[in-house]
């Protein structure tokens, strides 16, 4: 299907194959059922915050193109003080997932993290096979139930490095320079 590059790319050898196939079959089942990208990075290099917001930025774009509607989950297992994980999210997603300061009253990427972190180990704990595995696992459950509630409307999102809104119009996302009227 066209979700056969969805899945997990993972720098750290945490899984066995049958618990990673599992999990990789998992984050692809998601993509499928919310119609959207989905790549979950078990990152562990270490990069400052935006270090990681740009790779994972670019890498989305260089899996599934620009534009295209998605999103990539970017777990820091670098074992740092300070763990960062992000969400670079592109196309649709980012009208139902979004992230922006113009949107603090119902920020759903806030939400998924929270119930992700739940289960992850904190900045510095040791990093366990089942934490991830259930972080993983939360990540889609989120994904999910939060696609059911659709993209919001009288919303648009801006992106910084190409300049442009993102905003539905009837049910297709529109790519524009210039904001919408509302």
């Amino acid at each position: 299907s066209e979700f056969d590059n969805c899945g997990i790319i993972s720098q750290i050898g945490l899984f066995d194959e049958e618990e990673f196939n599992e999990l990789n079959e998992l984050v692809r089942d998601t993509a499928a059922e919310i119609n959207m990208y989905v790549c979950v990075v078990l990152g562990t290099n270490i990069y400052s915050d935006s270090g990681i917001e740009e790779f994972a930025d670019l890498f989305y774009e260089d899996m599934f193109g620009e534009n295209t509607d998605g999103l990539i989950y970017y777990m820091d297992l670098s074992g740092r003080y300070e763990a960062y994980d992000y969400i670079s999210t592109s196309g649709r997603a980012m009208l139902v997932y979004t992230d922006y300061e113009n949107d603090g009253f119902d920020n759903r990427i806030d939400d998924i993290f929270d119930n992700v972190f739940v289960h992850l180990p904190s900045s510095g704990e040791p990093i366990e096979a089942d934490d991830i595995s259930a972080g993983i696992t939360e990540l889609c459950n989120s994904l999910e139930s939060i696609n059911k509630k659709g993209p919001k409307k009288l919303y648009y999102s801006y992106d910084k490095y190409d300049d442009e809104y993102l905003y539905l119009k009837g049910e297709d996302v529109v790519i524009s320079r210039t904001k919408p009227f509302y």
